[in-house]
């Protein structure tokens, strides 16, 4: 084989006499052999290298275009319901769907098999489409689009069922859950350990309103009574208010007269028939105790508890893992324990995080246990305050990190401060 170069030379140069030219391809070497314009030489050369550039350049902008589409339809239509961050590893697995939207025609069923946004990878299940079906889809306009299918056998249509572990894949029916229980055991604790343990390290959402004076309800319960005639939790500040300037001691919300224990216990009974997670946990703790003249029944009381916990209310976690933890209706599981109260931490529960987090840093986990005092912080909790200053003195914070967090619990405390509430700090009845 001979390289050609008859735009210069109309020459046949043999490959021995290229093997011997100078640098091969050189300036020097070319224009020794030929002797070219050195002008003519330098352009040749630039404009080879600026080939191999563009190539290159191709390259790179393909790649990663192809990467960016991908991410974007899984973004757009993501089957978990969160946005990804970039760096984020995505789940693997599937199977996903890929193919027109307009007539639900599928050109392959996918599995992700590298799920990094700058590596996204899919290896088909299905076997091509033969040429005949395909053809009577040549009009249609491709679009990307991911949808979960049956992670069994790769059905996709309504009424999958979500695994009830990792909230990742679906299935049509309860046979083809258990032919894919071996398969998926394992990643589907993973994935269920993975989420549990990113919604205990979020930022809570924000504390529930008093809903008279609009502010957030402070952290202590008895610094707030729950009304059973409407279901509504009052801070203290505004049931001494009202009570300080009418003496028919009326329920500040609904205007209702109080009643005797009795009358409440009525009262409460309604609530619970209407789901009021509230309500479900103050009868618990009656059962649990044998308050209210209710006989104690434990087993009943952690029903009740684990209920309000299910509907919302964090607090009802907090007693529940009580009962795991000294065997009150239920059979003693300190696994079962720490999990409810990360659900009261999930919850919005401040006390608890506190208590979580000074386990973790007598076990030895530093980073959770100041992840923990973080998140109290900000919530204006001030054991969790305290905590953090000691984990900043000793070093194991960063001063930026502290900083963040004194301004925080700043305006955490003051949102949940008001005059009245400080005028029933000073009652007997709600110290």
């Amino acid at each position: 084989m001979a390289f050609e170069l008859p735009h210069l030379t109309g020459e046949s140069v043999s490959p021995e006499t290229c093997n011997n030219l100078e640098g091969r391809f050189g300036i020097t070497g070319l224009v020794a052999k030929f002797g070219l314009d050195a002008n003519t030489c330098f352009i040749m050369y630039f404009y080879i290298m600026a080939e191999f550039a563009l190539i290159i350049v191709a390259w790179i902008c393909l790649t990663t275009f192809n990467a960016t589409a991908w991410k974007i339809a899984l973004k757009k239509y993501d089957p978990f319901g969160t946005c990804k961050e970039e760096g984020e590893l995505l789940h693997l697995g599937g199977p996903y769907l890929f193919g027109c939207k307009e007539c639900c025609y599928t050109i392959g069923v996918l599995e992700l098999v590298d799920a990094r946004p700058a590596n996204l990878f899919f290896r088909d299940l299905r076997q091509p489409a033969p040429a005949a079906q395909a053809n009577k889809h040549s009009n249609c306009v491709v679009q990307l689009y991911m949808m979960l299918a049956c992670a069994a056998c790769g059905k996709d249509g309504n009424g999958l069922k979500t695994c009830a572990g990792c909230k990742s894949v679906k299935y049509c029916s309860a046979d083809c859950q258990k032919e894919h229980r071996p398969r998926h055991k394992k990643e589907c604790k993973q994935r269920a350990a993975a989420i549990h343990r990113e919604a205990l390290f979020k930022q809570p959402p924000p504390r529930e309103e008093c809903p008279i004076c609009c502010l957030p309800l402070p952290f202590k319960n008895k610094e707030a009574k729950y009304q059973a005639c409407c279901g509504k939790l009052l801070c203290a500040g505004c049931i001494c208010a009202v009570h300080a300037t009418d003496e028919r001691s009326l329920c500040p919300f609904c205007r209702a007269p109080e009643t005797g224990p009795s009358g409440f216990l009525k009262r409460l009974l309604k609530r619970v028939e209407a789901n009021d997670p509230i309500a479900m946990f103050n009868l618990g703790n009656d059962t649990l105790h044998g308050m209210m003249s209710l006989p104690k029944d434990a087993k009943k009381a952690a029903g009740l508890l684990l209920r309000s916990g299910e509907l919302g209310y964090d607090s009802a976690y907090v007693n529940l893992a009580n009962c795991y933890e000294l065997g009150y209706g239920v059979k003693i599981d300190i696994k079962k324990a720490i999990y409810c109260r990360e659900l009261a931490c999930i919850g919005g529960n401040a006390f608890t995080r506190y208590k979580l987090g000074k386990d973790a840093w007598d076990i030895g986990k530093k980073q959770d246990a100041a992840k923990h005092f973080m998140i109290g912080a900000r919530m204006g909790h001030d054991e969790s305050l305290s905590a953090l200053k000691v984990i900043f003195l000793k070093g194991c914070l960063p001063k930026s990190d502290f900083e963040m967090a004194l301004r925080a619990h700043k305006e955490a405390s003051d949102e949940m401060k008001s005059e009245q509430r400080t005028a029933a700090a000073s009652n007997t009845i709600y110290r």
